[in-house]
Order: C-alpha cells, then structure tokens, then sequence
C-alpha cells in the first residue's frame, strides 16, 4: 500500500469513526432526555471537529488525491461548514429538534460513506467487490437522510439569523446577509445535488450488476495491480521509462505524479525536447519505452484465453498475416465519399453526427487537420486520394486494406 492509500485509508477510517460517535452518542443524548433537541449538544465537540475536518476533501479533489468533482465537493462541504459556523457564533440554535435532525441526517449518511470509501481502498476496488449492504446503504439512504439533513439545515439557519449572539458577534453585521445569499443558494443547489446521487446510484447500480466481460483476447495491456488493466498506470510507466533512458530522473518521477489523464501533453514536451538534444537520446529514449511494452503487455489466446507475456507470444506464434473480405449489401455501383464530422466529438454524445462533408469539403477539412497535425501529411494525402478516386467513379471492388496495429 502507497503512502497516498495509506493516507486515506488513515483519513476516511478515521471520519467514519468520528461519525459512528456522533451518530451513538447523540441518539444516547436525545433517548436520555426524550427529545431531539439534546442531540447536538451531547456531541458539540466531536460533531464540530469531524464536520470541520471535511475540508480536507476539497484540498484532496483540487490536488487531485481523488477523482471526486471539486464542485460538487465544495458544496457539499461548505453547506455543512456553514452551519458549523452558525452554531459556534449562535450556540442557542444547538439545542433544537430541527439541529438534532440535522445532525443525525449527517451521521447516518456519513458512516456508510465513509466506510464504503475503506472498503473500497483496502479491498480489490469496483463497485462489484464491496460488500451489497454496504454498497446499498451508500447508495440509497441520500434519499430520505439528504431531505431531512437540508431541511434541518435551512432551520438552523433560519432561527440563527433571531439570535442577539449571532447579530453582536465580531461580523454580525454581514452575517445576516451572507446567510440570506447562502439561503438563496440552497434552491438551486439542492435539487442539483440531490440529483447527482440519483444520477450516481443509476450509473452505479447499473455497474454493480452488468454482467461479466468477455475474456480479453489478443494483445492486452498489462495488470494495474487493482484488478484492471488500465491505460493511465501503463502510459505513466512507458514515458518513465523513456525519460530514464534520456538521463532525467526528475522528469520521469514527475510522470507518476499528478493527473496523467489530463496533463501528459508536459510529459510529451519534456520527452521531445530531451530526445532532440542528441541522436543517441532519441534512439535509447525510444528504445526504453518500446522494451517496456514488449516486456509488459501480454497476449490473451483467442482460443483458450490464456494469457502469457506478449514477446513470448511474438517468439512463438509463427502464423502469417491474415485476410478478411469484407462484402457490402448495396450496389455495386459507385457511391459517394462521405465522412460523418460535425467539428468535434465527446464522450457525452458519442452519437454519430448527422452532418456528412463529400468532396472538396472533405479535402479542407484534411488540409486543416495537417496544418495543426492532428494527423500526418501521409494521412491526409491518402484520405484525398480516396475523395478523387469514388469523384472519378471509382467502386470499393477489388480494393485491399492493410490494418497495421489498433
């Protein structure tokens, strides 16, 4: 287990059993005195210093130590500051009902969170791997406790702003307004956040219960040691070892650091300038990282699904190239070139366009693509060569593909 791990296993185990005290003895509290009112008062000390300590979860999602939105994080985070910071300024607002509620709407969704959190970083990780109860509970209990938990909130609020405590304390005069843009925030703010974790529990379940992949086969990327084969951990490792190879060890540290997905265009710049500065960089540079890939990607029988090293597979397999026909059901006759584009594509509409570019649009839109070196003069010289072609009449007989690599 890496330090970061280690650190959140330490931070989220910690925040679950602060929350599980709080839940306990605020229930022990408010069953002692038959109402709700003495729950916060009974766990004041504890309840402030945990709910407090979840401002940490902003600095791990701005730095990256998790992959929670910072957005959705921020105000989570500081609606439940928030409050907080009215109860220290006007503690007559502790011993009520709606605060108790409040309170107890937050321990009850903490403590599965958190402890899904753990299990998640101690276990094999995914969805499917952590216990159901507890994978339910993390998923389900937002429903009825995020209503209650707002609505406790919106009191406390409320009754703070008729407090003599709260109005003649240091920065009582701007309070009452910052509370009133605080309140004004909550109309939108709370159905959006409610419908994240609708929206979360649909992707999740759906996740939990998809059925098993197929068995890879062919040329696999190597293990992750989190029970997946992702691309990140086996691209940082490939730039690394072409970065060693040029002789800056403090580029390639750097590479295992922060967020590749989005950021490893640096670590492309670093490589080419190190790799330009002489022949032999360029070569050994590029060396290391093929090596790497040999040496770690792996090769999954079609036929057994058994999976062996890949340059085992290369020094074994003696089979020659193969050739696939391919046969459409239109005619014959010749047909139009034409390539779907609508200017851009994203995940988020991966839909195919509905716009199609013929002719000599398609040939500007090539020229634009090479000029920025989106793709290779070659490319492009062969993707006009295919618009002159079907423009003279030409016909997809007779016409042999070469597929080289993905």
């Amino acid at each position: 287990m890496d330090a970061k791990k280690a650190y959140l296993v330490a931070y989220n185990g910690a925040c679950m059993l602060g929350w599980a005290y709080c839940g306990a003895m605020g229930c022990v509290a408010a069953a002692t005195n038959l109402s709700m009112s003495a729950f916060v008062p009974g766990v004041w000390t504890a309840l402030s210093v945990v709910q407090l300590s979840a401002c940490l979860e902003i600095a791990h999602s701005a730095c990256g130590i998790v992959r929670s939105p910072i957005m959705t994080t921020f105000m989570q985070v500081f609606s439940r500051v928030w409050v907080i910071l009215i109860m220290i300024l006007a503690p007559e607002v502790r011993p009520t009902w709606y605060a108790g509620m409040m309170a107890l709407s937050w321990s009850l969704v903490e403590v599965p969170r958190y402890a899904f959190y753990v299990a998640n970083l101690v276990g094999a990780g995914g969805v499917k791997s952590t216990p159901y109860p507890l994978f339910w509970l993390r998923y389900s209990l937002f429903a009825v406790l995020y209503p209650t938990g707002i609505t406790g909130e919106l009191l406390t609020m409320y009754d703070g702003l008729f407090q003599n405590s709260l109005r003649n304390s240091m920065v009582g005069f701007l309070l009452p307004f910052l509370m009133k843009a605080v309140f004004a925030t909550y109309v939108p703010a709370s159905p959006f956040m409610y419908m994240h974790m609708v929206s979360q529990r649909g992707k999740q379940m759906k996740a939990r219960f998809a059925p098993a992949p197929p068995p890879p086969k062919g040329v696999v990327f190597p293990e992750d040691g989190e029970g997946g084969r992702t691309t990140t951990i086996t691209g940082r490792k490939i730039f690394q070892a072409a970065l060693l190879a040029t002789g800056d060890k403090e580029a390639a540290e750097r590479v295992m650091k922060g967020n590749f997905r989005f950021g490893y265009q640096r670590h492309i710049m670093k490589l080419v300038r190190r790799s330009c500065e002489t022949p032999e960089a360029a070569i050994d540079s590029a060396k290391a990282g093929i090596k790497y890939i040999y040496d770690n990607f792996e090769f999954a029988d079609p036929a057994t699904s058994k999976i062996q090293k890949f340059m085992e597979e290369v020094n074994t397999n003696k089979k020659t190239f193969a050739t696939a026909v391919v046969k459409g059901e239109p005619s014959s006759a010749s047909q139009p070139y034409k390539i779907p584009f609508d200017g851009s594509w994203h995940p988020a509409t991966p839909n195919p366009p509905a716009v199609e570019l013929t002719g000599m649009q398609i040939k500007q839109q090539v020229s634009k693509w090479v000029d920025k070196s989106i793709i290779e003069k070659d490319a492009g010289k062969a993707i006009d060569w295919t618009v002159d072609y079907f423009a003279d009449g030409g016909k997809a007989d007779d016409i042999y593909m070469v597929m080289i690599g993905a």
